[in-house]
Parts: C-alpha cells; sequence; structure tokens
C-alpha cells in the first residue's frame, strides 16, 4: 500500500509517465539486482554455516 502510494505521489509530482517509467525500470533493475546477489550469496553463507 505504502509503495503504491508513494508511487502515485510520484506520478502526480512529476506528471509526465516517462519520467514514472524510467522510476519504474530503476527500481526493477535494484530489484533484479539484489534478486540475483541473493541466489549466489545466500546458499554460499548457508553452506559455510552448515560446514
Amino acid at each position: 500500500m505504502n509503495f503504491a502510494g508513494s508511487v502515485c505521489v510520484l506520478h502526480q509530482s512529476s506528471g509526465t509517465a516517462a519520467e514514472l517509467e524510467n522510476i519504474m525500470l530503476i527500481l526493477l533493475q535494484l530489484v533484479f539486482y539484489v534478486y540475483l546477489a541473493g541466489i549466489y550469496w545466500i546458499p554460499s553463507s548457508l553452506l559455510k554455516n552448515r560446514k
């Protein structure tokens, strides 16, 4: 709910769909990189803890 509200506020303040699309692309890239980092780092840390 908070995320959707912030997106609406950003859309109202900018007024252009292009800026909103750029913000969404940046957020998607950040989520993608965090997801990749989680895939590579979390299993390795779990394996280290098991040893």
